[in-house]
């Protein structure tokens, strides 16, 4: 019974140490960005636009395309560069998606576009027949953000 308690005080002694650790280290990244977000980061980021600076990974920019929205509007994804984006990937026929959309139009209507987040819905898939397909999932969604139907042949 004794081995017991020894044990539960040496693994109880471990988790307080690693507990503490953490807690300081997660001072030292609150220390350098006091709300730990993104936002607080950008002026560091964009001070060097070099191209290492794109990626996947936390702090990179994301890869940069360019579509042309169903009103015939180039839309570049670099054009946001230093905003809050909302980037959804999406098809008509994706039940998720049709459940998230009004959702997403409701936002986007009660705080309008590039005061808090600016929303940008691409469609990505194939299985689109044309572009038409895309506008009339638009149109029976009544979303008003910008949609990047898929590159059609």
């Amino acid at each position: 019974m004794k081995n017991k308690k020894v044990i539960g005080m040496i693994i109880s002694g471990l988790i307080i140490t690693y507990m503490i650790t953490m807690m300081i280290r997660t001072n030292i990244a609150v220390d350098e960005y006091p709300s730990g977000l993104i936002e607080d980061q950008i002026e560091e980021l964009t001070k060097n636009n070099s191209e290492s600076k794109l990626g996947l990974e936390i702090n990179n920019f994301a890869p940069n395309f360019e579509l042309q929205s169903l009103s015939g509007e180039v839309i570049k994804l670099s054009d946001y560069r230093g905003e809050k984006v909302f980037l959804n990937f999406w098809a008509s026929w994706c039940g998720p998606c049709k459940t998230e959309m009004p959702y997403m139009e409701s936002y986007y209507k009660k705080y309008g576009s590039g005061e808090n987040v600016e929303i940008v819905a691409v469609n990505m898939t194939n299985s689109e027949r044309n572009k038409e397909k895309v506008e009339e999932f638009v149109e029976a969604n009544g979303l008003t953000f910008p949609v990047l139907p898929p590159m059609l042949g």
